[in-house]
């Protein structure tokens, strides 16, 4: 009787890591697809398998989630790995919000708006919610402990070569594509 228990908990478990961590990589590889699509990273990404599905991208973000998750695991042991993982993608996920609102801010104003209108959606509330979102996640992890302290410099490990990457790749792109895509000459 206590291993049908067993085998029923860990089937549950595995359910649930399953069905909360299939919609991050789908998510995850629409949005490499979507940047591979527009020459901003390596093409490759840009590749759909029969079902238009981003098959190489969704391939990527699950085989680094792996590697990570294993690196993590052998490192700070199964428990500690996972929230050491949580909270360096809750650093991901308040820097992804970063950047959607400083490009809401920077979307060219349409015809017929109202100034007024324009400050208030385009400029202080996402001013307000990044704030906002940068001191829930203070707040949430700090002081941190012993092992969280290595979630800022895996965030940091992940983001800096993709940011190195986009940088340099911005470079290539024609002041017409740049400015068609959001991207400041220079």
């Amino acid at each position: 009787m206590p291993w049908s228990r067993c085998r029923s908990l860990i089937s549950q478990l595995f359910c649930s890591c399953s069905s909360k961590s299939t919609p991050s990589i789908d998510s995850s590889a629409r949005v490499l697809f979507a940047i591979g699509r527009d020459s901003l990273i390596h093409q490759h990404f840009a590749h759909v398998n029969g079902q238009k599905a981003p098959a190489a991208a969704t391939a990527f973000i699950g085989g680094t989630a792996i590697l990570l998750a294993l690196a993590g695991g052998a490192i700070w042991g199964p428990a500690n790995a996972f929230n050491v993982m949580t909270t360096a993608v809750l650093f991901g996920l308040v820097t992804a919000h970063t950047f959607m609102n400083v490009a809401l801010m920077r979307l060219p104003c349409s015809a017929g708006e109202r100034l007024l209108t324009r400050r208030f959606f385009h400029f202080l509330l996402p001013a307000i919610a990044t704030v906002l979102f940068w001191w829930v996640l203070y707040e949430s992890i700090f002081p941190m402990t012993s092992p969280l302290a290595y979630a800022p410099l895996l965030w940091l490990l992940v983001l800096a070569p993709g940011a190195l990457y986009a940088l340099r790749k911005n470079r290539g792109l024609d002041p017409q594509r740049s400015h068609r895509l959001g991207i400041p000459p220079g």
